[in-house]
C-alpha cells in the first residue's frame, strides 16, 4: 500500500490569537509493508499527521494519496469508508467500550465492515495478540498491556492495509511496551504499520524506517524515496466506482449499544422518566377536557348508562358558547310532528302531559304516616304514553307481568312506579273515603287493581301489567324505595328535590303507559285542549355512532333550517337526565380550559428542558465512545442510529406509560363526574386523538433535546470528538 504525502499543510485557527502552523509542506513517501516510526516532542505535529493519515482530521494544503487515490475533496461519506475498510487504529488509549466484552470489542470491527462476526475470526485475532481466553472478559477489568492488545486485535481482525499507532506504549511499562513493538513488528510483515512515538530507543531497534519531525517540518528521515506518480480520487464506490458493499452497524449492535447507554445513568433517566410522565399523561388528561364535545359525550353516556331510548323536547341556547339547556315548556303536536321527521328511528311516539293533578298524584300509593313523605310534596307521575304494535320490542322494555292495555279503563305502570306500591303498600279506600293499606311484594299484588289518579272527571284505571323501563339511578332508587322521610337528616329536601329532578329527567320512569285512542277520551272527559301538551318525543336509541349522533344534534339541522317557532334561541333538544349531566359537565370543563393551559405549558416546558438537559448530558458523556466508533470506521448514519434507537426506546416507553396514565387521568375525572350526581356519567373521552398527541409531545421534546448535540457532534471532526474539543 503505497501512501504519499505531497507538501501536506494544517492549520489551526485560534480564536483571538495568531494561526496554529501544526504542519508546513512536509512531503514524504511510504512503503506498502514495514514499520514506520514518526518521532518529535510534544506539539512537533506527528498526531496531526497520524490523523489525517487516518481520515480522523482534515488538511489545509498540499494532499495525502493513498493506493492512488487522493483525499482531496474527500467528503464526510468517503472519509468513513477510508476508516472501515482501509485503515486500522491503535491509540494510546486504546479506546475500547469499556463495558464491552473482548470480543465484542473486536467483533465490532467486522460489524462495521458488515461481514460475519464469527466466533472463529475473533479468536484467531485474539490468539495473534495473546488473548484467545479473554474472550469473554469485560474490557474494564484488563490491564493496561492486555488493553492495548485487544486494540490491536481490533484494528488487524479487518485486514487495513494501514495500520495507525498513536503512542502505543506511552501509558505502559518498559516490559509490556516492548511486548507490544515486538507485536507490531510481526504484524508489519504483510502490511504498512505507521507508529507515532518519542521512544527514540524502540525505533531505532524496531523501525524499519524513522521520520523525525519539529515544529511541523521533517528535520529528519532515514531512508526517504520517491514520490508516487500517478493518482485517482477516492469515491464511496471505491477506485475508478468500483461497487462496494455499503458497510455500517447491524440492527442488533445498534440496538445493544443504544439500550445500553439508557442505563448508564438510572438515576437521570428514572427523574426525567417522572417529569416527562407527568407532562405528557396530563397533556393526554387535559386535551380529553379540551375537546370535550357535548354530543359525543351525551352519546357515550347515554350507551355507558344503558339508555333504550331518545327523549326529544324543547331547548334554549345558553349566553355562552351557543351551550344547550333543557327548557320544560311544553311542545305543540305541530311540532312534535315536525321534530319526528328529524329523528332517524323506525318510530316515534309522545308522551303528553296529565294535567289537572296534584303533587300527590297517585292516592293508592300508602304512606308511612311521616309529616313529609316525599310522595306528599313531589309528583310520581308526569305523563301517559299510548302504545301500540311491538311498542316493548321496538324500545328494548320488558313486560315483566301482565301485558300492555287494550280499552281506555286499563292502564300499564313503569317498574318505577310498581317499587313504590313495594314500598309503601297500596291504599284501599271505602265508600266513606277511610283507607287501609295493603302489602306488596311482587306483580301479582298489583295486577288487576285500580288505580286513583287524582285528576278531575278521570274514573279509576285498572292495572293490566309492569313493564320494565330500566330505571337505572342506583343512588335515587336506595333512597326513594326505602320509605326514606325528608325530614330525615340523612337525606334532607334539597337531596330530594334534586332526585326527584333527575327522574323528571328522563320522564319515561314516571310515565303510565295506555291504550291507543287513550288521549282523545281523556282530553275529552277532563275537558281541555289537546294542544301544547307534548311533554316528550321519543324514539329508540338504536343505530350508528353516526345515526345516533345525528339525533342527539337535531338542534343543528333543525326543520327546513327555521327556528322552532320562529325563536332564534329554541331549538330541539334531548332532554334526557344524561344531558343534564353533561351540560354541567361542560360548563366543568369549560372552567378547566381556562385555567389548565397555563398550567400544561408551563409543565410541557419543563419536561422539554428536562429532556433537552438529559439528551445532552447522555451525547455529551458517550461522545468519546461515538468518536471512537467514527474512527473506526462508523458513518454519521450509524451514530444517528444508535441515538434513535436509545432516545426511541427512552420515548416508547414514556409514550406507553403516558398514555395509560392519560386514560387512568381521564376514567378518574369521569369517576369525579360521576360521584357528584350519583350517576354513570362519561363526559370525556380518551381516544386516538389524545394519544397522538402524547406521541407528537413525546417525540418532539425528544427531537428537540437530542437533535442539537447530536448534529454539533456530527459535524465535528473524529479527532476533536475524541479529544473532547
Amino acid at each position: 500500500m503505497a501512501v504519499s504525502i505531497e507538501k501536506l499543510e494544517k492549520i489551526y485557527k485560534v480564536k483571538g490569537g495568531a494561526d496554529v502552523r501544526a504542519l508546513k509542506g512536509i512531503s514524504f513517501n511510504l512503503p506498502d509493508t514495514g514499520m514506520v516510526f514518526v518521532l518529535g516532542k510534544s506539539g512537533c505535529g506527528k498526531s496531526t499527521l497520524l490523523n489525517i493519515l487516518g481520515g480522523l482530521d482534515c488538511f489545509d494544503g498540499g494532499d495525502v494519496i493513498i493506493d492512488g487515490r487522493s483525499a482531496k475533496g474527500r467528503g464526510a461519506k468517503e472519509s468513513d469508508r477510508y476508516r472501515n475498510e482501509y485503515v486500522g487504529f491503535v491509540f494510546q488509549e486504546n479506546n475500547l467500550l469499556e463495558k464491552e466484552s473482548v470480543k465484542s470489542n473486536v467483533g465490532l470491527a467486522l460489524d462495521l465492515q458488515r461481514l460475519k462476526e464469527t466466533a472463529d475470526k475473533v479468536d484467531a485475532a485474539l490468539e495473534s495478540v495473546g488473548l484467545k481466553d479473554y474472550a469473554d472478559r469485560k474490557c474494564n477489568r484488563l490491564s493496561g498491556g492486555q488493553k492495548q492488545r485487544v486494540a490491536i486485535a481490533r484494528a488487524i481482525i479487518k485486514s487495513p492495509k494501514l495500520l495507525l499507532c498513536d503512542e502505543p506504549t506511552g501509558a505502559l511499562d518498559s516490559e509490556t511496551g516492548e511486548e507490544i513493538f515486538a507485536l507490531l513488528k510481526k504484524i508489519s510483515r504483510d502490511r504498512l504499520v505507521v507508529v507515532v512515538s518519542h521512544d527514540r530507543e524502540a525505533a531505532e531497534v524496531y523501525g524499519d524506517r524513522v521520520i523525525e519531525l519539529k515544529d511541523g517540518e521533517i528535520i529528519s528521515d532515514s531512508a526517504p524515496q520517491g514520490m508516487a506518480a500517478e493518482t485517482d480520487t477516492f469515491t464511496r464506490d471505491g477506485v475508478n466506482g468500483g461497487k462496494k458493499k455499503r458497510a455500517g452497524l447491524r440492527f442488533v449492535r445498534v440496538l445493544r449499544i443504544g439500550s445500553g447507554y439508557i442505563i448508564a445513568r438510572p438515576v437521570r433517566m428514572i427523574i426525567c422518566l417522572i417529569i416527562c410522565l407527568i407532562a405528557f399523561s396530563s397533556v393526554g388528561a387535559a386535551d380529553s377536557v379540551y375537546a370535550f364535545d357535548r354530543d359525543r359525550a351525551l352519546m357515550y353516556t347515554m350507551e355507558n348508562r344503558g339508555a333504550l331510548i331518545y327523549e326529544f323536547g324543547k331547548g334554549y341556547y345558553g349566553s355562552e358558547n351557543d351551550e344547550i339547556i333543557f327548557n320544560a315548556a311544553n311542545i305543540s303536536r305541530e311540532q312534535a310532528d315536525e321534530l319526528s321527521s328529524l329523528i332517524k328511528a323506525g318510530r316515534s311516539d309522545c308522551i303528553i302531559e296529565m294535567r289537572d293533578v296534584v303533587p300527590n298524584n297517585m292516592l293508592n300509593v300508602g304512606w308511612d304516616g311521616t309529616e313529609h313523605h316525599v310522595l306528599l310534596t313531589y309528583s310520581a307521575v308526569t305523563g301517559y304514553l299510548e302504545t301500540s304494535g311491538s311498542f316493548c320490542r321496538d324500545y328494548g322494555f320488558e313486560i315483566l307481568s301482565g301485558r300492555l292495555p287494550e280499552n281506555t279503563g286499563e292502564v300499564a305502570l313503569p317498574l318505577y312506579l310498581f317499587e313504590f306500591f313495594k314500598a309503601y303498600g297500596y291504599r284501599i279506600y271505602t265508600d266513606d273515603l277511610q283507607a287501609s293499606a295493603v302489602s306488596v311484594n311482587d306483580y301479582g299484588d298489583l295486577i288487576g287493581k285500580s288505580l286513583k289518579l287524582n285528576i278531575r272527571k278521570l274514573p279509576e284505571l285498572t292495572v293490566t301489567g309492569i313493564i320494565d323501563t330500566r330505571f337505572n339511578y342506583l343512588k335515587q332508587r336506595d333512597k326513594l324505595f326505602n320509605a326514606v322521610s325528608a325530614s330525615d337528616g340523612s337525606y334532607t329536601f334539597e337531596d330530594l328535590s334534586s332526585d326527584m329532578y333527575l327522574v323528571g329527567q328522563d320522564c319515561i320512569h314516571s310515565t303510565v303507559f295506555v291504550c291507543d285512542g287513550f288521549d282523545k277520551y281523556y282530553s275529552e272527559i277532563a275537558g281541555h285542549s289537546r294542544e301544547d301538551n307534548v311533554l316528550r318525543v321519543i324514539a329508540p336509541f338504536t343505530g350508528s355512532a353516526a345515526d345516533k349522533l345525528e339525533n342527539i344534534g337535531i338542534y343543528k339541522t333543525q326543520f327546513n333550517n327555521l327556528p322552532v317557532g320562529g325563536n332564534r334561541n329554541v331549538c330541539y333538544t334531548v332532554t334526557n337526565c344524561s344531558s343534564k349531566l353533561i351540560n354541567d359537565a361542560g360548563r366543568l370543563a369549560k372552567t378547566i380550559n381556562e385555567y389548565a393551559v397555563y398550567g400544561l405549558l408551563v409543565l410541557i416546558t419543563i419536561a422539554a428542558l428536562f429532556v433537552t438537559y438529559y439528551a445532552s448530558g447522555t451525547i455529551d458523556e458517550k461522545s468519546r465512545e461515538i468518536g471512537i466508533l467514527r474512527a473506526l470506521g462508523a458513518s454519521r448514519a450509524d451514530v444517528i442510529k444508535i441515538t434513535v434507537c436509545e432516545h426511541g426506546i427512552f420515548t416508547a416507553a414514556a409514550f406507553a406509560i403516558s398514555s395509560v396514565l392519560g386514560l387512568a387521568c381521564t376514567a378518574a375525572l369521569n369517576a369525579s363526574f360521576s360521584q357528584v350526581e350519583g350517576l354513570a356519567v362519561k363526559v370525556l373521552q380518551f381516544g386516538i386523538r389524545q394519544t397522538a398527541l402524547i406521541a407528537a409531545v413525546a417525540v418532539g421534546a425528544i427531537v428537540l433535546g437530542v437533535a442539537i448535540p447530536l448534529i454539533r457532534l456530527l459535524k465535528a471532526k473524529p479527532a476533536d470528538v475524541m479529544a473532547g474539543r
